[in-house]
């Protein structure tokens, strides 16, 4: 299955490109927000996700065929694994989730619901595109050779972004259950030996340092106040500086390095 089913994706982008101009804020531009969204990756809480989930992921490498053995064959989970698989993961819930909460902020006039199903939407259709981009790229077998899109886990990535965006807008309250759902849809995806146990741990950081990085986003809009402390989005857009630069030693020594600046 796709990374987010057509329908899902259908839906997050009627609302969130149909969505008008607020109390404050000048016409809503789809594109400008993704960029916006995408650009604060570069921000140091996204930053630590990414980058512990990428040890973490190395770590699993050397677990994916004990965790695979686990899980092949067996059923662990029984028909509970749809929940993850035919649900949840398809981003359908989180899309609908959002356009409602967009929809009553916008008949209610109430910023902080605009803000919050604005960042979500965008978030699922961002963490879709990155996710497969990652697949056709990287174009690592599934562990049941089903097809080279394994890596990373999408219906894990798309879980995660919804409930990272939940846990910044509206707080453990929503977040903490949002975890738990998204965590278990990545156990669903072992159980049907969809994938690694790596693709579901890059996944899992992947969606919610991109739906961090939206909600981040929509908290501090354009610099100002919104629903953030002051402190946090004065500090938006400076925590981090991030530079990757090539470096060459003779013909045959060369790469890129990284530098980090919190």
């Amino acid at each position: 299955m796709s990374v987010m089913s057509p329908m899902a994706l259908s839906l997050a982008l009627f609302f969130f490109s149909g969505a008008n101009s607020s109390a404050d804020t000048a016409t809503y531009r789809p594109l400008d927000h993704l960029w916006w969204g995408t650009r604060d990756l570069a921000e140091t809480p996204s930053l630590v996700v990414l980058g512990a989930g990428t040890a973490l992921t190395v770590v699993a490498l050397t677990l994916d065929t004990g965790v695979h053995d686990y899980f092949a064959g067996h059923d662990r989970l029984g028909g509970a694994a749809r929940i993850g698989n035919d649900y949840i993961g398809t981003g359908i819930p989180g899309a609908i989730l959002a356009a409602g909460t967009l929809g009553f902020g916008l008949w209610r006039d109430r910023q902080h619901e605009i803000d919050s199903g604005e960042a979500q939407l965008e978030g699922l259709v961002a963490t879709g595109a990155y996710t497969e981009l990652l697949k056709f790229t990287v174009r690592r077998a599934r562990p049941d050779s089903g097809n080279l899109q394994s890596f990373p886990s999408g219906h894990t990535s798309i879980a995660f972004s919804s409930a990272a965006s939940l846990m910044e807008l509206h707080g453990p309250s929503l977040g903490v259950p949002a975890l738990v759902l998204a965590a278990f849809t990545g156990v669903c995806r072992l159980d049907v030996n969809a994938h690694h146990l790596s693709d579901v741990i890059f996944g899992a950081a992947l969606g919610y340092a991109v739906g961090q990085s939206y909600a981040l986003h929509h908290q501090c809009m354009g610099g100002q106040r919104r629903v953030a402390p002051a402190a946090q989005c004065e500090s938006q857009g400076q925590a981090a500086q991030v530079a990757l630069l090539p470096y060459f030693d003779g013909r045959s020594d060369f790469g890129v390095a990284a530098r980090l600046k919190f």
